[in-house]
């Protein structure tokens, strides 16, 4: 990695499409909450008398132990041969591409047999990186997994790794939506708008996004109101053995901030309120009142 960082997901989620716009170059790790059991293990370290510098120090150390001795080691070049890996990170790379692409839509309408005007979505253009940049992030991340295990190939376990960073990196919306496709092969809007919570408008834009983006397809015999899709052949994997599922926006930890008395908060985070409003304002004053 040249660049390691950590960021807030409402951050995140609010430009994560211009980041797919001008050309993805990072890849994400979104972390859950917190387990009743984490929870309580962290009020135990917290409550702990060794100080938090001491603990860093000796974290620091250890990581340091854990590298040096892996450099001496010098660890063989990879090869790769087994074929189910390849052929996973092959799809994982083209997922990788497909989902950070841009699609532009345009809203049309007709009116039916009875007289009801029936809204719908047209593919206007859309941008996908070839997947070339994804294939090498993810081949040698997949690498780096196995050295730090201190194992000589890639395996099963790295891929399921690398199932969850490609869902992390992709637009959260979409990560929810696709999520929903791993526990039922078959979905119109209707049935992933109960699932999500969000609108069956909103959710029609969201499957022919993905349609678009060639993830996932509907019957071309489909005769009815309401188009049921599955996903795309290559994707199905993603529907195989317990796949670590992204996290849902709604369960991001930015959505759940606690209510703590103002003292309770640093200098730094009270100074940073007035400034985060100011830019989040001025990026999307356009066309709002």
């Amino acid at each position: 990695f040249s660049h390691l960082g950590a960021i807030t997901p409402a951050a995140l989620n609010a430009h994560a499409r211009y980041l797919s716009m001008v050309g993805a170059r990072f890849m994400f790790s979104r972390i859950p909450e917190l387990t009743d059991a984490q929870r309580t293990r962290g009020f135990e370290i917290a409550w702990n008398k060794t100080s938090r510098k001491q603990l860093i120090e000796d974290l620091t150390d250890r990581v340091i132990t854990f590298f040096n001795e892996l450099l001496t080691e010098n660890p063989q070049l990879f090869e790769i041969n087994d074929k189910e890996i390849k052929n996973s990170l092959e799809k994982l790379a083209l997922l990788m591409a497909k989902s950070r692409g841009i699609i532009i839509l345009q809203n049309n309408s007709f009116q039916n047999d009875e007289g009801k005007t029936i809204q719908y979505y047209d593919v206007v253009d859309r941008q996908i990186e070839a997947p070339w940049r994804a294939f090498q992030q993810l081949r040698g991340l997949a690498i780096s997994l196995a050295i730090l295990d201190r194992r000589t190939s890639v395996n099963t376990d790295d891929i399921k790794a690398l199932k969850n960073i490609v869902l992390s990196s992709m637009p959260p919306d979409r990560a929810e939506a696709l999520a929903c496709f791993f526990v039922k092969n078959e979905l119109d809007s209707k049935e992933l708008s109960e699932r999500t919570g969000k609108s069956p408008r909103t959710c029609q834009r969201l499957l022919k996004e993905l349609e678009g983006l060639e993830i996932i397809k509907h019957d071309p015999a489909w005769i009815g109101l309401s188009k049921t899709y599955a996903l795309e052949e290559d994707f199905k994997m993603l529907q195989s053995g317990n796949t670590i599922q992204t996290i849902a926006p709604s369960d991001f930890l930015s959505q759940s901030i606690p209510n703590m008395p103002i003292v309770e908060y640093s200098d730094d985070e009270v100074q940073a309120v007035p400034i985060f409003i100011k830019n989040h304002l001025e990026e999307n004053s356009e066309g709002t009142s």
